[in-house]
């Protein structure tokens, strides 16, 4: 997921507000309660083994079914790896400018409940103008929330009718969402929230650099509550032409102690010619749904249907490992065409 590097140039935001000093408390408070890249992380223990990385706007190159042998690294757990790396990667893209905004750089205004950063004008060497703000309000239970919103505009008669997360005007919201902490000294290490990036806002501001398009949208759930870290990732790029439905992919991932649930989805045109329809652009659907201890046993499953796959036919195949994440078991069934299915070690090496 290599979508995000139009984020990292949101850093030079905190270069470009006028001023420096130290922060208040309060204004700290505010910015603690932003999760932090690495309180959003997905940990996965990576593998000392070589494998290609995972490219393009969707999970398509981290999913593959070719078999490798009993004893080397388990194919779906290295995938799986690698899909993390690349959440993780996008995570720090949209957060890591703001946990930078705060090393010494004041808001422009403040209030009881809120702060603004911004706005800023000729962002990034472009006719933009970028505005960030932060608002504490309550929440239906009693409990705090803080709502922020990100604007940019292109437009020179609006900029300095500055907008608001409630009220935009011609301004368009890159970057929203919000963070209900456990208590308001805890921020988002102990919370729940949701972070919404769109490229479409980001162009219709006036951005036209990178090629990204879509939107990306991260729900977490840290809270003492849960007992578990619990993350739920949606990107949705549309299609090329613009007429066609958009192209989406799934992530949901949860840590309890050493345990850890890790399942996403995506549409991709894996299948191409090779079921007889030569040419073919047609967008299967394929799933990995994967558990395990870390250093233990684990099991993924992969199920690829829908595209150039019949209906009623699927492609489906199942890898344990054991210790170190090495492969004992390894199943593939290809219900068109039996003769290419695969077998390999005891399937009572899988976990229950």
């Amino acid at each position: 997921m290599k979508r995000y590097s139009v984020l990292a140039r949101l850093a030079c935001l905190s270069l470009l507000l006028a001023g420096c000093g130290n922060l208040s408390n309060e204004d700290l408070l505010f910015l603690a309660a932003v999760p932090r890249p690495s309180d959003l992380e997905l940990a996965v223990t990576p593998v000392d083994a070589a494998a290609p990385a995972a490219t393009g706007d969707s999970a398509s190159a981290a999913l593959t079914l070719r078999q490798a042998l009993v004893g080397q690294p388990a194919e779906f757990y290295l995938r799986a790896d690698e899909v993390a790396q690349g959440i993780n990667g996008t995570v720090a893209g949209v957060l890591g400018f703001i946990d930078r905004l705060g090393s010494g750089h004041p808001p422009t205004k403040r209030t009881a409940n809120s702060r603004v950063w911004g706005p800023v004008h000729n962002f990034d060497g472009q006719q933009v103008s970028i505005r960030l703000e932060i608002d504490r309000t309550t929440r239906d239970d009693g409990g705090v929330r803080f709502v922020f919103c990100l604007h940019m505009t292109a437009d020179a008669a609006a900029r300095d009718a500055e907008p608001s997360c409630a009220e935009a005007g011609a301004w368009h919201a890159a970057l929203f969402g919000f963070y209900d902490p456990d208590t308001e000294q805890t921020g988002a290490r102990a919370a729940s929230g949701t972070v919404t990036l769109d490229f479409e806002a980001k162009r219709l501001a006036g951005d036209e650099r990178g090629t990204e398009r879509g939107t990306v949208r991260v729900n977490y759930d840290f809270s003492a509550a849960t007992a578990t870290r619990q993350l739920h990732v949606e990107s949705s790029v549309p299609s090329a032409s613009g007429a066609g439905e958009p192209r989406t992919t799934t992530y949901d991932y949860s840590r309890a102690a050493e345990r850890v649930d890790f399942y996403f989805a995506f549409q991709a045109n894996l299948v191409g010619g090779g079921w007889g329809n030569l040419g073919s652009t047609a967008l299967e659907t394929a799933t990995l749904d994967a558990s395990w201890s870390e250093g233990g046993p684990g099991r993924a499953d992969a199920v690829l249907v829908g595209g150039d796959i019949a209906a009623g036919e699927s492609v489906t195949a199942t890898e344990c490992w054991g210790p170190l994440h090495r492969r004992a078991y390894y199943r593939l069934t290809v219900s068109a065409h039996p003769a290419w299915d695969e077998l390999e070690g005891n399937v009572a090496a899988c976990p229950p």
